[in-house]
């Protein structure tokens, strides 16, 4: 097993939102929200430890890394859709939490591009958290 980095991640997290940003966001709506963005790109990676740490169906998953300090943990063997869908569905049910959010508490009128960006967040954070 290789040693996974947080700051390799993060720099993943931090491209990939980029590129969404430019390809999607940029074109249409020159008036770009960046504390937004920069908020719901935080959030995202916040999510991420509450969707492993207090949802059974992610909790079985995922690894909660912070606990293992040199510590061999046996774990079951997953097939290759379950390594598919997890990083998928963390990220689901992070856009549907942030979308409902955004939408209730109006804070801004693009609120599903915020809420995309927190699931890519979430989604690429979710791959750190991979056994």
């Amino acid at each position: 097993m290789y040693r996974k980095f947080y700051f390799n991640y993060l720099l993943l997290n931090i491209l990939v939102s980029s590129i969404f940003i430019v390809i999607v966001m940029y074109p249409t709506n020159l008036h770009l929200n960046y504390w937004m963005i920069g908020l719901s790109w935080i959030i995202g990676i916040f999510f991420m430890h509450f969707v492993i740490l207090h949802l059974p169906i992610f909790k079985d998953f995922y690894i909660n890394r912070k606990k293992l300090k040199n510590i061999v943990v046996q774990t079951r063997k997953y097939n290759h859709a379950e390594h598919k869908a997890a990083p998928v569905m963390s990220g689901t049910v992070v856009f549907v939490i942030a979308c409902t959010t955004l939408y209730f508490l109006n804070l801004t009128q693009h609120y599903v591009e915020y809420a995309f960006i927190t699931a890519l967040s979430t989604g690429n954070m979710s791959y750190y958290y991979t056994p």
